[in-house]
């Protein structure tokens, strides 16, 4: 997907902020009367009044992170304030995420190994499962707050037309990735990030390329028979909870840097597809846990294929945890029968 150049993004992301904004304030102003009241009785007016309030804090947060950054930039910041600011606002969102439409994330991470990563001599690559609207804010403020780690992170150019990603992720160490583009230069980028990693840093990752759908699912198995990758393929079919990994992105930064892999789950929002499954569940508690698993560099095989078979363990680790924290009667089962369309699947 093509973004534009970056002065244009710069010009018009923050104007249509503004404008989004004092919409989302002016729609508030004229009905908050109206539906305060009809919230008392009628279920659709109070999910209305919230997503209208969620709406106002996102925009605000986004333009308050922007001043700050016009700020940091003025003041010469460096990585560490633009990742404080970013802790920040990622903070702020959860929070009022909570409040607002029922997000309930643990307050850690299961299993975090804490002792294992202090006495480590290695970067850290965290590979992340990807699904629910907003699964990257809570990742993110998980790791940046309560672990203070500082990611560098690997994202599709799309990301790019969100505002404060593009100014702060320009700034920072990260890698934006065509997906749709098969000369390799996704892989090319992530090789030129994976380069500098030092022992202390975190380089985060998205394997699976886009939220689990079923159709995705399937169409991601065709790619990998089509491909020649029939025993991967064979695997992936018993995804039930998560897309298959694309392994290519992995082996490139563990082509460039030694590194320990920590791979990071999580559960409760990925049956959250739609626009339409936000405005269904949006009064319904949604607890969230995460769950990390942990292999150090010593126990990450070497070679190539044995690496692609060890991703899709890890996957299928992750994918069966999914499972067992689903209730009895199917009430928080990760996959939905109901699809979206087609988002492609190719590239890194």
């Amino acid at each position: 997907m093509r973004v534009g150049p970056r002065w244009v993004r710069r010009l018009v992301s923050p104007l249509v902020l503004v404008v989004m904004l004092a919409v989302s304030v002016a729609v508030f102003v004229a009905s908050v009367v109206p539906l305060t009241v009809a919230s008392a009785f009628w279920s659709p007016a109070r999910k209305l009044m919230r997503m209208i309030l969620f709406a106002i804090t996102a925009l605000s947060t986004e333009l308050v992170a922007l001043g700050a950054a016009l700020g940091l930039w003025l003041t010469r910041g460096g990585m560490e304030q633009h990742f404080r600011r970013l802790g920040r606002c990622t903070r702020h969102l959860v929070v009022r995420a909570s409040n607002l439409i029922e997000l309930e994330p643990d307050e850690g991470v299961r299993d975090w190994p804490t002792d294992r990563l202090r006495g480590s001599d290695h970067a850290l690559l965290v590979l992340c499962r990807h699904a629910g609207p907003g699964d990257s804010v809570i990742v993110l403020d998980a790791l940046i707050n309560r672990y203070q780690l500082r990611p560098q992170l690997v994202m599709k150019q799309s990301m790019q037309l969100d505002p404060v990603v593009d100014v702060y992720f320009h700034r920072l160490p990260a890698a934006f990735i065509d997906t749709e583009d098969g000369d390799g230069s996704g892989q090319d980028a992530i090789r030129r990030l994976a380069r500098g990693l030092g022992h202390d840093d975190t380089l985060v990752m998205f394997p699976e390329g886009g939220n689990y759908t079923p159709r995705r699912h399937r169409r991601a198995i065709r790619h990998l028979a089509k491909a020649g990758y029939h025993g991967d393929a064979a695997r992936a079919h018993r995804l039930r909870n998560v897309m298959p990994p694309r392994p290519g992105g992995v082996l490139a930064v563990m082509d460039e840097a030694d590194v320990d892999v920590l791979v990071l789950g999580h559960s409760g929002i990925g049956r959250i597809h739609s626009v339409g499954d936000v405005w269904r569940s949006l009064e319904d508690p949604k607890p969230v846990a995460l769950k990390a698993w942990f292999t150090p560099f010593d126990e990450v095989p070497t070679d190539r294929k044995r690496r692609v078979g060890w991703l899709f363990d890890l996957w299928t680790t992750v994918d069966q945890w999914i499972e067992s924290e689903t209730d009895g009667d199917g009430r928080r089962r990760e996959a939905s029968t109901n699809s979206p369309p087609d988002e492609d699947l190719s590239g890194v």
